[in-house]
């Protein structure tokens, strides 16, 4: 009897391999917020009225402003109501890490940029985003 129930149950477990395996739960929600787009992607500049032609343009991955900085992001790290970025800038000298604050605690169309290479920290305003190429 014992041999028989073993055997019923080896045979169980055999077909049970066979079924089709559950789908893969859906991305956590952390997940997908990390891949959402970031707050300071866009063009920005000094105030509105620059806004015809922004100086600053940060995308996911860097920022160029038309003072010859370019900054490509090696880590974006969410702070409260910004980002702390470590980055390789090139500011009329060879690429250098940077360390680079973005804090938009002020309201959602204003930005105050902290370290990088520029000397002090820079408040921008929001003019569009990114035109698509």
């Amino acid at each position: 009897m014992q041999v028989r129930w073993m055997i019923a149950a080896l045979f169980a477990v055999g077909f049970g391999a066979c079924a089709p395996a559950a789908p893969p739960p859906a991305a956590a929600p952390e997940v997908a917020a990390a891949e959402a787009i970031p707050r300071f992607v866009g063009q920005w500049a000094v105030s509105e009225v620059l806004c015809d032609q922004p100086a600053w343009r940060f995308q996911p991955e860097e920022v160029s402003t038309l003072g010859e900085v370019h900054c490509a992001f090696t880590e974006i790290v969410p702070q409260g109501a910004g980002y702390a970025i470590r980055a390789m800038c090139t500011a009329e000298a060879p690429p250098a890490p940077y360390q680079i604050g973005l804090d938009m605690s002020e309201n959602p169309r204003a930005m105050i940029v902290s370290g990088g290479p520029w000397m002090e920290p820079t408040r921008l305003v929001y003019c569009a985003p990114l035109p698509s190429d």
